[in-house]
């Protein structure tokens, strides 16, 4: 079985693991090629386990939006619509297309919210992706994000053993001493009996002191690298104080050779 955390049970009922304690992620990503600098782009949002293309019904996100390199947001949850992930596996998902300006985009989405009444506790999914439009500029700015990986390397231009580099912050704050894990989507549903061992298929490391991590991506294709932060501070629901908890995922493209 893949070796992740302990979490609060919310979390193990909601979307980041399942009873089998695989690695379960939420993904958002888009068809645009590295370089295109124009033309319409498709996005879309699954959940599930990426190596395995195990995928369970995603559902409508709290908010999906893009930011230009000014920090300018533009909503795109009005125009998703339902569809399956790929249109080979079961999967829910939801997707839309619209036109990005020129200039490197960011592509940022909150999930619905996971409630647990008996531990008063808030789960909510924080992921992002971006999407270069020729400039190369402002890729390291924030979405806003209660969590979220914040890049150290440019996020794309990425060849197959490189070295990425982040910082995991919660608000302003880094979050020292977690564990980032890094997961594969595979490109065609992988045979079950052949699959390799649970820690070839997630990988993990530590944040250091400032939050800081890195890790090497070995293989082309779309990768997600995602942590974890139970003290994210309080929501009100009812006139009671209730803990929030999240999930921050980035979503990275490594170029084929």
């Amino acid at each position: 079985m893949k070796t992740l955390p302990n979490l609060p049970s919310l979390v193990i009922l909601s979307t980041l693991l399942l009873p089998s304690a695989e690695a379960h992620f939420p993904i958002l990503i888009h068809d645009a090629n590295l370089g295109a600098a124009n033309g319409p782009v498709t996005v879309i949002f699954a959940s599930g386990h990426p190596f395995e293309l195990e995928l369970e019904p995603a559902e409508l996100p709290e908010r999906l939006w893009w930011m230009d390199r000014r920090g300018r947001a533009t909503d795109l949850t009005s125009v998703l619509e339902k569809t399956l992930f790929r249109g080979d596996t079961n999967g829910i998902a939801w997707q839309c297309a619209f036109e990005p300006p020129p200039g490197d985009l960011l592509l940022a989405l909150n999930s619905a919210a996971s409630r647990d009444a008996r531990q008063q506790t808030v789960y909510r999914e924080y992921v992002k992706v971006w999407l270069p439009r020729g400039r190369q500029e402002n890729w390291h700015q924030r979405t806003g994000q209660p969590l979220e990986i914040v890049p150290l390397t440019r996020p794309y231009g990425l060849r197959p053993g490189m070295v990425f580099t982040g910082q995991l912050m919660r608000d302003d704050r880094p979050v020292a001493d977690t564990e980032i894990y890094a997961e594969r989507l595979s490109d065609a549903k992988p045979d079950a009996a052949s699959l390799p061992p649970d820690p070839l298929l997630t990988f993990a490391v530590r944040t250091d002191g400032d939050g800081r991590f890195a890790l090497t991506l070995p293989d082309p294709g779309w990768w997600v690298l995602g942590g974890y932060a139970d003290d994210l501070g309080t929501e009100l629901r009812d006139g009671q104080s209730w803990r929030l908890e999240g999930f921050a995922g980035a979503w990275l493209h490594v170029e084929a050779r």
